[in-house]
């Protein structure tokens, strides 16, 4: 799964390497989780060019029925199972007509060791960012006329880095490279799904992290979230 991701990537990176007209960033970057609603970057593709956008994290389908309604929909659809995108009424809509793809500079995952859940940091190994597969749908409340242009991560099997430490759920953000993220939004959809797959290995890292990035009721989007941090009690050999 993936509910918190950060975005303080080198934003020229990315507008030259999916060549971007024009860059929308929050101005502070570092930790966002998907239960406060957050507004993020997010990429489509409008005809032959890539353009970025600002949309919700939390997808509502156009067809809830009201504001209660899409409340309660889109607690569930943080994240879309990619094995599943394609059939599941919540999101099939928006895998057909919504494919898009959201930039991260890393992402954090709680590994279980004893009961206890241990944050970690996991971030591209050339230390540039990941795309991830996302699907976005625009819901409108018919009773005020407003407009929410909403996003799901999509995701996939985790591999064997993720596996150990997303070792409750065993999943991950499905990650794109360049060519593949064109795939994902411009494809048929039946092509789209063939990148349903786990991200390499050899092409992450991670390191252990402090306990605020577990603290709910603290500002986590600052620097200090993603430093290394030492638990005594797990073995670092790995991660180190």
């Amino acid at each position: 799964m993936c509910f918190s991701y950060s975005v303080n990537f080198n934003a020229d990176a990315l507008q030259s390497r999916l060549q971007l007209d024009e860059i929308i960033l929050p101005a502070s970057g570092f930790f966002f989780t998907a239960f406060t609603y957050p507004n993020m970057p997010v990429i489509i593709a409008e005809g032959n060019k890539n353009k970025m956008v600002s949309k919700e994290w939390g997808l509502i389908p156009t067809w809830a029925k009201d504001e209660n309604n899409a409340i309660e929909m889109r607690k569930l659809a943080f994240n879309a199972k990619g094995e599943t995108v394609d059939s599941k009424p919540m999101f099939r809509h928006a895998f057909k007509e919504g494919r898009c793809v959201i930039p991260a500079a890393g992402f954090y995952e709680w590994r279980e060791v004893n009961k206890k859940k241990y944050p970690y940091y996991i971030f591209p190994k050339d230390h540039s960012f990941f795309l991830f597969a996302g699907i976005a749908e625009t819901w409108t409340n018919q009773e005020t006329g407003e407009i929410h242009d909403t996003f799901s991560i999509v995701t996939s099997p985790a591999n064997n880095l993720l596996s150990m430490i997303h070792n409750s759920k065993k999943r991950m953000p499905l990650i794109l490279d360049d060519k593949e993220a064109s795939v994902w939004m411009t494809a048929a959809p039946e092509t789209s799904l063939t990148l349903v797959k786990p991200y390499q290995d050899e092409k992450m890292e991670a390191y252990t992290i402090g306990p605020l990035a577990s603290k709910a009721r603290n500002d986590r989007n600052v620097l200090e979230v993603q430093d290394k941090y030492v638990y005594a009690e797990l073995e670092q050999k790995l991660l180190l």
